[in-house]
Order: C-alpha cells, then structure tokens, then sequence
C-alpha cells in the first residue's frame, strides 16, 4: 500500500492508490485487480497447451498463493469468451499437520479433524460445482493396499465430513513417516523430503485419478500449482547452493513435464507481495498454513537464509525474483 500522505494515483485512471509495484507504477484497487487477471491469463497462455474442455487438477495448500490461484482461475472462467479455451477444474488438497507434530494421531486427530473440515468446507462454499479431493501426507509412506485408497473425493452433492477416513487413522503410516523424518537430521534435507514426497503424492493421486477414468478426453491433462516468483527464485538459489544445477530450468518454467502429468506454474509471474495484495483487493481470507519451516530460525537452513537474503534484496530491487527466474529458465 502506498505510503500516507503520498499523493500519487493510479497511473491507468488516476483514481486513489491501492498499490505501488515496483516502487514506481501506482495502481488503484480496480485496475490492479484487472491486470493480475490479465497477466494471470497471459501465462497460462504462453504454451498454448491447455485446450477447450481439458481437465485441471489444482493442488490447493490453503496458503495465499493457491487461494490466489484458484479466484483467478474462477475469474478467468467467469471472463472467459470467444475462442479462449475453457476448462473442468478441480481441487486436490494434502492435509500436512501431521508432520508438525511428533505425537500419536489420537493425539492430533480433534484439532486435525476441525482444521481440515473448516478447510474443504470453505473451499466447497467459494467453488461449489468443482469436484473437491483430498489425501493425507502419511500416504506417501504407505501402499494404496494398505491405506485402502490414495485419496478422498466430495463430489458437489456430498456432505464434506473427513471423521473417521481411513487417509487420517493409519497410524502404522504416521509412525513410518515420522521416524524417516527424524532420521534427517539436518533441517535443509528435512524441508527438502517433506517438498519431495508432497510432489510425489500429487503425481500418485493425479494419476490414480486418471486410472479410474475411461474416456480419454476426460483424463486429467496438467497439474496446476501455486508456486510463486518468491518461492521459485527462492528454490533457485537453494538448488544451486546443494548443486541441483541440472534440473534448475524445468524447476522455474511455467511448464515442468518431468512428471507423468504434466505440472503448470500459473502463478510464476506474481511476487508473493502481489498476491497479499490481490486477496486484499479481493477481500479473500487465507488462513497461514505452518510448514517445519514455520518457526525455525533465520540462520537454521539454507531455505531460511535465501528467503531472508533475497526478501532484503528485493525491497531495494524490485526486479531481483523476475531477473532469477529469467536467469534460471535460459540454463540447460
């Protein structure tokens, strides 16, 4: 938001500010808004891959970037006309709370419980006719035979309740993922595992998904996620640091098809700064979602200190994620 007492205005319509980007161009709530959805638009276009009718799986974590994507992805369907392609969306959720706690499910499971239902019942209040799934991170230590399935889905005529699914009462799986997780000692590899395994998981259920789907037109073609430049350039430079040199520019693109399912990054050309804003413009709430991360020292991983390094740089710098990101999608 623009400082008080500054007395400059939109430079599209000269109405009040409501934003400064790059600490030059003022923008005013509306016009703001109108160019978040338009740039939004421009990147899912630029591979001309998504065609009409295509199915989307969106990984939603709850945060402010995949609330983000998801409105503007609503937006976009509400705007879309003429020839620009539509599209089925739907919504998969991995509910993570486990990992933030070393002890028994039985332990965890009230707060679990009341955290997930509040969270797969706002998502069916604001996108009732998308088909909502959800998983559990334990999954990814445990057979689809011994969990019973991979995922849940609520379909727009079902009651959401998760009391008593099967994805939050192996406790066998919990004990599993918890002692792999404490074997890492060094908190770096710890943020890196977790990353791992819920990339894992959203490519296992995406396409157990598709297993059960017979028309071939009606298989889900990209996985979409919120990643932002903050995040992006942020992994970045922390791959470059652990020497992941090699798989850095599928890692930044828009389009990354090093999985089965191909995965879009819609939200690559938007600053973390820009997406608090657009849910303020927006008036959308989003709840902060902690990770291992969350209350970790500024100096207790590589992760921590290239956010703090470059969250310093970019306030004097406004370019410095798009300028990584450029950097990183030209290396082979």
């Amino acid at each position: 938001m623009t400082p008080e007492g500054d007395q400059r205005v939109c430079r599209k319509c000269g109405r009040a500010p409501f934003i400064v980007l790059d600490k030059v161009h003022v923008e005013c709530k509306d016009c703001f808004v109108e160019s978040s959805v338009k740039r939004f638009r421009q990147t899912v276009g630029k591979p001309k891959l998504i065609r009409n009718n295509d199915s989307l799986l969106v990984a939603y974590s709850g945060g402010q970037s995949s609330c983000a994507l998801l409105d503007l992805m609503k937006s976009r369907l509400d705007l879309s006309s003429g020839p620009e392609p539509k599209f089925r969306p739907s919504i998969l959720h991995i509910d993570v709370q486990s990992i933030l706690c070393d002890s028994s499910l039985l332990n965890i499971k009230s707060s679990r419980l009341n955290n997930l239902n509040n969270l797969l019942q706002d998502l069916r209040q604001r996108y009732p006719a998308w088909p909502i799934y959800w998983t559990s991170i334990e999954t990814c230590m445990a057979s689809s035979s011994e969990v019973g399935g991979l995922y849940k889905i609520f379909k727009s005529t079902e009651e959401i309740d998760v009391a008593g699914s099967h994805l939050l009462t192996n406790e066998d799986a919990h004990v599993k993922l918890q002692e792999a997780i404490s074997r890492i000692g060094d908190l770096t590899d710890k943020q890196n595992f977790v990353t791992e395994r819920c990339k894992d998981l959203i490519n296992r259920v995406a396409l157990a998904i598709n297993s059960t789907i017979e028309v071939s037109a009606d298989k889900l073609k990209f996985v979409l996620v919120g990643s932002s430049a903050t995040q992006l350039a942020n992994n970045l430079l922390v791959d470059v640091i652990l020497g992941h040199g090699s798989t850095i520019r599928p890692a930044v693109s828009v389009l990354d098809e090093r999985f089965a399912i191909p995965l879009l990054r819609p939200m690559r050309d938007f600053s973390k700064k820009e997406i608090a804003f657009y849910l303020r413009a927006r008036g959308i709430e989003s709840a902060t979602q902690p990770n291992i991360l969350t209350k970790a020292d500024r100096k207790a991983c590589i992760q921590t200190v290239t956010e703090t390094f470059l969250s310093k740089l970019y306030v004097d710098y406004p370019a410095t994620y798009s300028t990584l990101l450029r950097t990183g999608g030209k290396l082979v």
